[in-house]
C-alpha cells in the first residue's frame, strides 16, 4: 500500500510539473471541470491567440492573406457550346440548387511569419468579425495538438540544464573505431 501511495504523489508531482509548464510556459489556460456522473476530473484547455500564432509559425502553417475577388463574368458560360456543356453536365449530372449552396469565399493563403504580420494583420479583425474566431475550431484543435504533443511532463529548465561541452567527459572514438566497438 505504501508502494501505491508512492506511485500516486509521483504521479501528483508529475501532472502539477505538467499543468505548470503549460500554463507558465506555453501560455495555454487550464479550466478544472468536475463530473456530474462520478468523480472525474476533466480539464479544458484555453489557447490565446496569441499563442495560436506562435505555433502556427513553427509549424509553417499557411493563413489567409488576401480575399480573393472574383470579377468574372457569367457570359463566357453562355458562350460555350452545346458540346462542352452537355459534356461538362454528363460529368456533373446533378447539379444543386444555387440557392442551398452556401459560396464559401475565397482566400490566398501564405506561411505565417512573425516577421510579416503586416501582411496578416487586416484579417485578424476582419475574417470572421473578431480575433478569437480567426482561426477555424479545426486548426485551434490542430495547433493545440501540436503544442501537447511537443509537451513533456518532464519540460521544468531545473532538470534539463544543458551541460556544457567543456564540462562533457572527453571521449576517444578513434580508439573505438580502432578495436571494432559498435554503438548498442
Amino acid at each position: 500500500e505504501n508502494n501505491n501511495d508512492n506511485f500516486a504523489t509521483i504521479q501528483d508531482r508529475q501532472r502539477e510539473s505538467f499543468e505548470h509548464y503549460l500554463q507558465d510556459v506555453q501560455g495555454l489556460e487550464l479550466e478544472c471541470v468536475k463530473s456530474t456522473i462520478d468523480e472525474s476530473v476533466y480539464v479544458k484547455i484555453h489557447t490565446p491567440f496569441e499563442v495560436l500564432l506562435s505555433t502556427a509559425e513553427k509549424i509553417r502553417m499557411k493563413l489567409p492573406v488576401e480575399k480573393i475577388d472574383k470579377h468574372g463574368n457569367d457570359s463566357s458560360a453562355n458562350k460555350e457550346s452545346y458540346w462542352c456543356r452537355f459534356t461538362n453536365w454528363f460529368k456533373k449530372p446533378f447539379s444543386l440548387d444555387a440557392a442551398l449552396v452556401k459560396d464559401d469565399i475565397d482566400y490566398y493563403t501564405a506561411v505565417y511569419y512573425s516577421s510579416n504580420i503586416k501582411r496578416f494583420e487586416p484579417l485578424f479583425e476582419g475574417l470572421h468579425g473578431s480575433k478569437d474566431l480567426y482561426f477555424t475550431p479545426s486548426e485551434r484543435s490542430l495547433l493545440t495538438y501540436e503544442l501537447l504533443s511537443r509537451a513533456h511532463f518532464d519540460d521544468d529548465e531545473d532538470h534539463n540544464q544543458l551541460v556544457p561541452v567543456t564540462q562533457r567527459p572527453a571521449m576517444n572514438t578513434v580508439v573505438g573505431l580502432e578495436t571494432g566497438l559498435r554503438r548498442p
